[in-house]
């Protein structure tokens, strides 16, 4: 974890923390395995908030960076566990 503020807001959005698009997390990232329920949680809400939301919009965008943010996160803590 890093002391200084993070430049992209930080818990604001899970999107540059996690790897957005680029696939590759933050180097300061920390993946508590403890948090898969709640991650997987937020996972399907954003889903349903993609589902209403339209695709050309700056918020679809956003969900869809942080979709893939999280399913680095489980992903990172399956192949952990492998």
């Amino acid at each position: 974890m890093s002391n200084e503020p993070c430049q992209y807001g930080g818990i604001d959005s899970v999107a540059h923390c996690g790897g957005r698009a680029s696939g590759k997390p933050c180097s300061d990232v920390i993946y508590d395995k403890e948090k898969m329920e709640s991650v997987k949680f937020l996972l399907n809400n954003i889903k349903e908030k993609m589902e209403e939301t339209d695709r050309k919009s700056p918020l679809y965008e956003s969900l869809v960076h942080q979709t893939k943010s999280l399913n680095n996160f489980i992903n990172s803590l399956i192949q952990t566990n492998e």
